[in-house]
């Protein structure tokens, strides 16, 4: 087992030297798979430790997000069915060395495990030792700390699409990683059989002026005022986008917009296109 540690260590270090950091904006929609100098990995154990003992990409799936097979949009899934077991989605690595605030996103929820009766229905709703973290490491993946944690995440973590979204600031490094850690924990449930999705994950500068921001006039959406699903006309071009309430806080992030199930009233939709532009434009929710 120390050797398979050694050796798995020794790939993320060639990893982390060979690939070039990235400077944000970065979205990673998981449309292809595996993505681009992501590291995906398993202990058999539940130790954070610097990382997965081994490495492979058989844990995480690339799978529709929700089990929803009637949408083509793809996410990548881990299902927690066993103990004593933990599973990594590392991502590329990214220079924040300019200092300043950045803003981390993504879309998550869980269903069912994929053996059940029902792959698209709600988990289990069952107390366990289970652990699904978010964290950062600013050494290229040798020490990692807690962002967020979902304590026995098939009762703390929604059946349906939600966002994430924390800032941080004052970084500085040129070699930053974020990972997605999943632990099966210690105690053995045959109930808590489900599966953690993820989506659209972004990083965006916090630190840039307006003028350092390309920004596209003339988006085109309708209808509007909406009851719920919001069209963009001439939308070939279009990466993401984000859904904000007037006073700024973000609500939902993707490549669809419905505002079905929220409050009536004034919201910004921000879309990001692929010439990393963006546009802007109030919509009424009826």
């Amino acid at each position: 087992m120390k050797n398979l540690y050694l050796f798995a260590a020794a790939i993320l270090a060639a990893a982390s030297f060979n690939a070039q950091s990235t400077i944000p904006p970065y979205t990673q929609d998981f449309t292809n798979y595996p993505p681009a100098d992501w590291v995906f990995g398993n202990s058999y154990n539940t130790n954070i430790g610097s990382g997965p003992d081994n490495i492979t990409t058989f844990d995480w799936e690339h799978k529709p997000f929700l089990s929803d097979t009637t949408i083509n949009n793809p996410s990548i899934r881990v299902s927690l069915y066993t103990t004593e077991a933990s599973y990594w989605a590392i991502t590329n690595s990214f220079d924040l060395s300019s200092g300043g605030s950045y803003t981390i996103s993504f879309n998550y929820g869980t269903t069912n495990g994929p053996y059940s009766s029902d792959p698209a229905g709600p988990a289990p709703q069952v107390t366990c030792d289970d652990q699904f973290k978010f964290m950062i490491s600013t050494d290229g993946g040798t020490t990692w700390s807690e962002l967020v944690n979902w304590d026995s995440p098939n009762i703390s973590m929604p059946h349906s699409s939600t966002v994430y979204s924390t800032t941080i600031t004052g970084v500085n490094s040129n070699d930053v990683k974020f990972a997605f850690f999943a632990s099966d924990g210690h105690v053995y449930n045959f109930e808590t059989d489900y599966s953690i999705y993820i989506d659209n994950f972004s990083i965006t500068s916090q630190s840039l002026s307006t003028s350092e921001i390309p920004v596209k006039k003339g988006l085109n959406i309708y209808p509007n005022p909406t009851s719920g699903k919001v069209y963009f006309r001439n939308g070939a071009n279009i990466k993401s986008a984000d859904v904000y309430t007037i006073t700024g806080q973000l609500i939902s992030s993707g490549t669809d917009v419905d505002l079905t199930g929220y409050p009536s009233g004034q919201y910004i939709i921000k879309v990001h296109y692929k010439d990393h532009s963006y546009a802007t434009e109030k919509i009424i929710k009826k």
